[in-house]
C-alpha cells in the first residue's frame, strides 16, 4: 500500500511541479523532518501541467515504525485556491464598503452646507418680500 501511495504522490507531484527546483526544496524539507521530527505546515504556491495555478496548504509530520525508526513523511495537501479568491473578493467588497460610508459622510456634510446656504437665501428673500409688501401695500 505504501507503495502505491509513493506512485500517486511521484505522480502527483511531477504533474503539479513542472520545474526541477521545487522537488529539490520539498526533498529539502522532509530531510529537515528527519532530523527534527516535528509538524511542518505551510502554503505552497504550485502550477499544473495546463499552467493553472493552485495554492495548497500542506501539513507534513514524519511518522514512525514499531522500534521507534523514522519510517518516512505522511502529510495532507489541501487546495485553497477557491477559498483564497473569495478571501480576496470580500477584502475588495470590505474597501468598496468603507469608500461608501466616506463618501456618504462627505455628501451628508455637503447637504448640511447646502442647508445652512438655502435658509439663508430663503431668510433674505422672505425679508425682501415682507419689505416690498409693506413698501408697496402699506402692510
Amino acid at each position: 500500500m505504501l507503495e502505491k501511495l509513493g506512485e500517486w504522490s511521484d505522480r502527483l507531484e511531477r504533474s503539479l511541479v513542472p520545474s526541477r527546483a521545487s522537488p529539490t526544496k520539498y526533498h529539502a524539507m522532509n530531510q529537515g523532518l528527519f532530523e527534527k521530527p516535528r509538524i511542518q505546515d505551510y502554503e505552497a504556491s504550485i502550477t499544473d501541467a495546463e499552467g493553472v495555478r493552485h495554492v495548497f496548504i500542506i501539513i507534513k509530520t514524519p511518522f514512525h515504525k514499531t522500534k521507534g525508526m523514522v519510517g518516512g513523511v505522511i502529510g495532507i495537501m489541501v487546495d485553497v485556491t477557491v477559498r483564497q479568491s473569495y478571501e480576496e473578493e470580500l477584502l475588495k467588497i470590505d474597501k468598496l464598503e468603507s469608500l461608501c460610508v466616506l463618501a456618504g459622510g462627505i455628501a451628508h456634510d455637503f447637504n448640511n452646507m447646502i442647508l445652512v446656504l438655502q435658509a439663508g437665501c430663503y431668510h433674505n428673500v422672505g425679508r425682501n418680500l415682507v419689505m416690498f409688501l409693506r413698501r408697496e401695500y402699506s402692510v
